[in-house]
C-alpha cells in the first residue's frame, strides 16, 4: 500500500500542492474576522520563502514545502478576497453607490446583476454586491449609480428551501441592494465576440425547431443551456441519474477537438499541427457556453494534455487534473463551493480511478477466449469482444463516476438513482449522437448549407424527443431512485411555512410519511419551497390536499398537475368553485362538521369548524375554512385567513371546551384584525404561532395583535423571527422547533392528562 501511494505521488508532484490549496481555501471561507494587512503579508512571505527552499530540499521534503507554500497562497488569495473586500451590514443602510455591470440575467419580472463597486469612493461597501432592479434592465459593463437599501441577503427560512445567503457568499457576493433609483452613467458597450458567439450559438447548432420541448434538450445537451426545460424534463433527467448530460464537460470537448482534428487531417493538414488549432477552437466553444465550471476543467485538461503530446511527454491524469483545478481556483477561487466544480472534478475522479480500476478487474470476463493468440480470432469474435469492452467500460465509468459523487448528490438533493447505470448505457450514445448531430449542424449552417441543416436539426429533435423519454421512462422504473432521509420523530409533525406575502401552507407528516398538505400557496411559493421539502423528506404523493382558501394566490399550485405529487383526495369548501378543476383522484367539499383522516395508529383527524352548512359571505377571507387538528389528548387550531366574520361564525356555534386548543396558528387577513381577546379567552392556547404579515398589514395592527396574543398568556412565536415552525405531537408531549438557515430552537412541554 506504500509503495502504491509512493508511485502515485511520484507521477503527480502537482498533487500534494493541490490538495494543500484546497484546504488553505476552505479554512479561509470560515474565517469569520477580518484579517489584518500585515497577516496576509506574512501569509505571502511565507508562500515564497517556502517556494524557494523547496528548490534545496530533498524529494519527501519538497513536496511537504511545496504543498505548505501551496496551502499559505491560497489561504491569503482567498482570504483577502472574502474579508478585505469590504464589509456586509448587520441591517439595512440606505445608500447610494456607483459601479459596473459584472453580470446580468432576468428571473421573473425582476433584472439580477453583479455589481462592481467603486472601491476608491465607497470603501466600506463590498467590492461585489448582487443588484436587483424592478425596471431597468441591466446591461453588461454599463456604469450606473444606484440607491436603496443595502443589506444581507435573505437566508433560507425554510428546511429544504434554498439558501440564498450561502450561495451567493459562495459568489463572493456578501450583500444584495434593490434597487430604488437607478441612474445609467454610461452608454451601453458594444457586446464581446464572445457574447455574440453566445447569442449565435442556438441559431446555429438548430435551424428553425419545430418542437420547443426537444429543441431545449438540444440546447441543454450542447450549450448547457438549462433554462428551456420545464420542470418535468429536468426532474425525469435527475431522477434517472442522467442530470450531468447537460453540463458541457469531457465528452463535449472532446468530440470537438476530434472534429476539428479529422477535419484537418481530411485537408492533408499535418497530425501535430492539428492538434494545436484543436486548442483555440475547444477554448472558443468553452467561453461561448459562459464557461462552466465542467467546460473549464474538461478545456484545460485537454490543452494541457494537447500540449504534453506536443512536446513527446507523457500526460499524467493526477497532474493534469491538479493543474486544472489550480488554473481554475486561482482564477476565482469561491468556484470551489459550487456544487457544479465540486461535481465536475468528483465524476471525473471517480470515471478515471474507480472506473479504470473496475474495467482492469473484470477485463478477462469479456475476453472472446484468453487462450487463443489474437491473431487467430476471427472478425466476429473480435467485433463481439470489443462491443463487450464498450459495455463493460461504459458500466464501469458510470459506477466510478456515480461512487464519487453520490455523497455530493446526497448532500445536495437527498437522492439516490441506481438506475443512473441502465441510463448511462442507453443516453450515452443518444447523447453523443445528439453532438454529432449538433457540431454537424453548426458546421453546415457556417459554410451556408442551410438546406442540409434543416435535416441534421430533425435529426437532433427525434433524438432528443427519444432520450427525453427514456429518461421520463427509467425515471418511473421502480426502485430506480430513492430518497435516503429518516422517518420524522413523533406520531405527527406539522411544518408551518414561513411564505411571504401572506400565504398559508402546512404539511402534517406521520411516522410512515403519510402527508396532509394544508393550501399549497401559489406555483412559484410551491416550487420554490414546499417542492423542495417535499423531495427532501422522500414524499412522493400527498394522500390530502385540503384548500382552506378560494383564492389563486393561495392554493395556485394546486391547478397544475406539472408542479403537485400525485393527490390522493382533494378537500375545498364549498364556495370553492374552482376546486372542481383542481388534478386529483378523488375530490370532496367539507362543511363544518366533517372530519379527515390523518391515518396515524393515535386518534387523529382534521376537524371542520367553518363554513358552516350554507354559509355565504361575499368577501373571501368569510369564507376560508377553519380547522382544528387533534393527535390524541393535543389540538391544534388553524385560524388562518380568517375574517371577524367567520371567527364570530365559529365563536358563536361551538362551545367553550369545543374551541379549546393547545396551539393556534394565526395568519393575517387583508382588512380585519386576525384575532380577538374574546376569542382567545375561548381558545385558551398554550402557545400562538403567527405568521408573515402580508405587505398591506400596517404596524399599528401588526403590533396591536401582538400585544392581545401577550395580554392572553401564550407563548408567541413569529415565522417572520424563527422561519418555520415544526410541531412534533407525541402522545404525552408536544416539541416545538424553529428553523432559520439551520438554527434551530426547541420548546418542549408536556401535557397534564
Amino acid at each position: 500500500m506504500l509503495n502504491a501511494i509512493r508511485q502515485t505521488l511520484g507521477r503527480a508532484p502537482l498533487l500534494i500542492p493541490a490538495l494543500a490549496a484546497l484546504g488553505g481555501i476552505v479554512i479561509a471561507q470560515q474565517q469569520g474576522d477580518i484579517l489584518p494587512a500585515w497577516t496576509i503579508s506574512a501569509l505571502w512571505g511565507a508562500s515564497i520563502c517556502a517556494t524557494l527552499a523547496a528548490l534545496f530540499l530533498p524529494t519527501w521534503w519538497k513536496r511537504v514545502a511545496m504543498g505548505f507554500a501551496a496551502f499559505c497562497a491560497a489561504f491569503a488569495l482567498h482570504a483577502d478576497r472574502v474579508h478585505n473586500n469590504g464589509t456586509a451590514p448587520e441591517q439595512p443602510q440606505w445608500v447610494s453607490i456607483e459601479g459596473t455591470i459584472l453580470s446580468s440575467r432576468t428571473i421573473g419580472l425582476s433584472h439580477h446583476g453583479v455589481l462592481i463597486t467603486d472601491r476608491a469612493r465607497f470603501p466600506s461597501v463590498p467590492g461585489k454586491i448582487l443588484i436587483i432592479s424592478r425596471d431597468t434592465p441591466l446591461d453588461i459593463g454599463v456604469k450606473i449609480r444606484v440607491t436603496g437599501n443595502l443589506q444581507l441577503p435573505n437566508r433560507s427560512r425554510n428546511p429544504g428551501e434554498f439558501d440564498h445567503q450561502k450561495y451567493l457568499r459562495s459568489q463572493g457576493l456578501r450583500a444584495e441592494i434593490e434597487a430604488i433609483q437607478l441612474k445609467i452613467l454610461s452608454p451601453t458597450p458594444p457586446p464581446s465576440w464572445s457574447d455574440k458567439m453566445a447569442a449565435a450559438l442556438p441559431n446555429l447548432i438548430l435551424q428553425q425547431p419545430s418542437d420547443e420541448s426537444r429543441a431545449s434538450i438540444v440546447k441543454a445537451v450542447l450549450l448547457g443551456d438549462k433554462s428551456g426545460l420545464s420542470q418535468s424534463q429536468k426532474n425525469a433527467f435527475r431522477k434517472a441519474g442522467v442530470a450531468h448530460l447537460f453540463a458541457v464537460s469531457g465528452l463535449h470537448i472532446g468530440l470537438l477537438g476530434s472534429i476539428i482534428i479529422v477535419l484537418c487531417r481530411f485537408f492533408r493538414i499535418p497530425l501535430r499541427t492539428a492538434f494545436a488549432l484543436s486548442i483555440p477552437v475547444m477554448f472558443l466553444y468553452a467561453l461561448s457556453v459562459g464557461s462552466p465550471p465542467s467546460a473549464e476543467r474538461a478545456t484545460l485538461m485537454a490543452a494541457i494534455a494537447t500540449l504534453a503530446l506536443l512536446l513527446d511527454r507523457e500526460p499524467s491524469f493526477a497532474n493534469l487534473i491538479s493543474l486544472a483545478a489550480l488554473i481554475i481556483l486561482v482564477g476565482d477561487s469561491f468556484l470551489l463551493f459550487q456544487p457544479s466544480f465540486q461535481f465536475s472534478f468528483a465524476a471525473l475522479t471517480g470515471l478515471v480511478v474507480a472506473g479504470s480500476w473496475l474495467y482492469n478487474l473484470n477485463e478477462r470476463f469479456v475476453l472472446a477466449d484468453p487462450f487463443i493468440p489474437r491473431s487467430l480470432l476471427t472478425n466476429s469474435q473480435r467485433r463481439t469482444e470489443k462491443f463487450r469492452k464498450i459495455i463493460l467500460a461504459s458500466v464501469c465509468a458510470t459506477f466510478g463516476a456515480g461512487l464519487f459523487t453520490a455523497p455530493l448528490t446526497i448532500a445536495y438533493f437527498n437522492i439516490v438513482t441506481p438506475v443512473s447505470i441502465l441510463s448511462n448505457l442507453l443516453l450515452w450514445p443518444i447523447t453523443w449522437l445528439i453532438l454529432v448531430t449538433g457540431f454537424t449542424t453548426l458546421s453546415l449552417n457556417l459554410i451556408g448549407a442551410t438546406m442540409i441543416a434543416k435535416f441534421t436539426t430533425a435529426v437532433s429533435l427525434s433524438l432528443a424527443g427519444f432520450a427525453g423519454s427514456v429518461a421520463q421512462f427509467n425515471a418511473n422504473l421502480p426502485g430506480g431512485h430513492f430518497y435516503p432521509i429518516s422517518s420524522p420523530p413523533g406520531d405527527l409533525q406539522f411544518v408551518i411555512y414561513d411564505i411571504e406575502d401572506g400565504h398559508h401552507p402546512t404539511l402534517i407528516r406521520t411516522a410512515d410519511n403519510v402527508t396532509t398538505l394544508l393550501g399549497t400557496g401559489n406555483s412559484w411559493t410551491f416550487q420554490g419551497i414546499i417542492a423542495r421539502h417535499l423531495e427532501a423528506t422522500g414524499i412522493r404523493e400527498i394522500q390530502s390536499l385540503v384548500l382552506a382558501h378560494e383564492s389563486i394566490n393561495e392554493s395556485g399550485a394546486a391547478y397544475s398537475t406539472e408542479l403537485l405529487p400525485p393527490v390522493h383526495t382533494l378537500y375545498h369548501p364549498a364556495s370553492n368553485i374552482r376546486g372542481a378543476d383542481t388534478p386529483a383522484a378523488n375530490k370532496s367539499i367539507i362543511r363544518s362538521g366533517d372530519t379527515i383522516s390523518l391515518h396515524t395508529k393515535q386518534t387523529s383527524d382534521l376537524q371542520i369548524l367553518h363554513p358552516q352548512p350554507e354559509f355565504w359571505s361575499s368577501r373571501q377571507d368569510d369564507r376560508q375554512a377553519i380547522i382544528r387538528c387533534r393527535n390524541g389528548n393535543h389540538s391544534i387550531l388553524f385560524l388562518e385567513s380568517a375574517s371577524f366574520l367567520a371567527q364570530s361564525a365559529i365563536r358563536d356555534t361551538w362551545l367553550d371546551d369545543d374551541l379549546r386548543s393547545d396551539i393556534l396558528v394565526l395568519s393575517w387577513p387583508e382588512y380585519d384584525s386576525p384575532v380577538t381577546s374574546e376569542l382567545l379567552t375561548r381558545i385558551k392556547p398554550k402557545w400562538v404561532i403567527l405568521r408573515r404579515p402580508p405587505p398591506q398589514v400596517t404596524e399599528e395592527t401588526i403590533r396591536k395583535v401582538i400585544a392581545t396574543i401577550e395580554r392572553s398568556g401564550a407563548f408567541l412565536l413569529q415565522t417572520e423571527e424563527h422561519g418555520a415552525i415544526t410541531i412534533d405531537s407525541y402522545p404525552e408531549k408536544i416539541t416545538l422547533t424553529g428553523f432559520l438557515s439551520g438554527q434551530t430552537f426547541a420548546i418542549e412541554a408536556k401535557r397534564e392528562l
